[in-house]
């Protein structure tokens, strides 16, 4: 099932394989299904493949230029797509459910999502075996899905989750550590996002952060988890929900594990302009069934792409399961991986869409309707109640 259908055509595609369209929108919602066929994993475009497909690196390819250095295991690659080959007319059915005006132009953000296992760290030794692997996933990825735009990885992949020696290995945006995930994003082109605790400012708690590097290899976003996980997290909570512009037409923001079982943080991720959320975890058994749920209704409910990043592994109390996934704007989950193995998940998103959507919307317009409630209401002259009367957003912090 995708999103809504557009009649898509290719305006512009340059060698590195990243695609503006130009779509016309109809409808918002409609059930689709690609032909899902086994593909080569060198012969096909990297918006049009449909497949799994195993990536196994030959072993002489081990110590050239592109690669690490790190031990290479077989990963698990899954492409997807959220919309019909950019090359090729869609299929349309009506719905009631329209969204006004004319064409929109877009462009096409492809994302690839590692699932992997961290070494819970003691040393700097360890932390840097972490960052081998997670370097290895995004070589892995640029050679899978060349010209991909966006990487991410799980939370805690940089450090671990160690109960008891977290401390030893808090970082800084200046450590070396962090700028061995800098030389790899600006060598790949890619943006990142990576999970890094890190050492706050005026605070002798260290934060539980998400960090955004751009494709030059700057760190240009840093979100600080707003609600630690209680009783175990003691790390220092996060203050704000920033949106940062990404490539593609993109608006991110990030948020980490726990944060994404409170409706309040997609709720301000959507509010500050964000079209794409990208969710980092470190989320375990047994709540597998709420991970999807959390994930599924946050971006229904706030009309959003939702990117969920997790890790996998047994730990020193419980099990980091995996599934990690890309959910649609409508709530319909794009793509997923299983539980308890690496992978890796691709799939093409469209951020102008989701703007669209927001700007012209007649039914369903949540974040509308969450600031005029009541707009069809003639008493309130079509635009609704436009207070905020939810004592839930409000409160001072003087409650108990």
């Amino acid at each position: 099932s995708v999103w809504y259908m557009p009649t898509a055509r290719n305006t512009n595609a340059n060698a590195a394989g990243r695609n503006t369209i130009t779509v016309s929108i109809g409808i918002l919602a409609c059930a689709y299904q690609p032909n899902i066929m086994p593909v080569d994993a060198h012969s096909s475009p990297p918006s049009t493949r449909t497949t799994s497909e195993r990536v196994n690196t030959p072993a002489s390819a081990q110590n050239d230029n592109a690669l690490s250095g790190a031990a290479t295991n077989s990963i698990i690659a899954k492409a997807a797509v959220t919309w019909p080959s950019v090359t090729n007319e869609a299929s349309i059915s009506t719905s009631s459910h329209g969204v006004g005006g004319g064409p929109t132009q877009t462009e096409v953000l492809s994302t690839v999502v590692a699932q992997l296992e961290p070494i819970h760290a003691t040393c700097m030794e360890e932390v840097n075996k972490n960052i081998d692997q997670i370097i290895q996933y995004m070589e892995i990825g640029a050679r899978g899905f060349p010209g991909y735009d966006l990487f991410v990885s799980p939370e805690f992949g940089v450090q671990g989750m160690h109960p008891l020696e977290r401390l030893k290995v808090v970082l800084t945006l200046d450590s070396p550590e962090v700028g061995r995930l800098k030389e790899a994003c600006a060598r790949l082109k890619v943006w990142g996002i990576f999970g890094v605790i890190l050492k706050l400012e005026g605070h002798e708690a260290p934060g539980n952060c998400a960090i955004m590097i751009n494709d030059e290899g700057e760190v240009v976003h840093q979100y600080c988890k707003m609600n630690p996980w209680i009783p175990t997290e003691r790390h220092y909570p996060g203050w704000e929900c920033p949106v940062t512009p990404g490539p593609k037409g993109s608006r991110i923001a990030t948020i980490v594990c726990a944060d994404g079982d409170y409706p309040e943080i997609w709720r301000e991720a959507a509010y500050n302009g964000a079209n794409v959320v990208v969710r980092i975890t470190h989320y375990m058994n047994p709540w597998e069934e709420p991970w999807k749920l959390t994930n599924r209704c946050a971006a229904y409910c706030n009309q959003v792409y939702v990117v969920g990043a997790n890790c996998y592994g047994m730990e020193h109390a419980c099990a980091a399961f995996g599934n990690s996934m890309i959910v649609n704007p409508d709530g319909n989950i794009v793509t997923e991986a299983p539980m308890m193995v690496p992978y890796l998940l691709k799939a093409d998103l469209y951020p102008g869409l989701v703007d669209k959507l927001h700007e012209s919307s007649t039914t369903n317009t949540f974040l509308y309707s969450f600031r005029h409630r009541g707009a069809a209401c003639k008493e309130l002259g079509g635009h609704g109640e436009t207070r905020n009367q939810y004592k839930a957003y409000t409160f001072g912090g003087d409650e108990k």
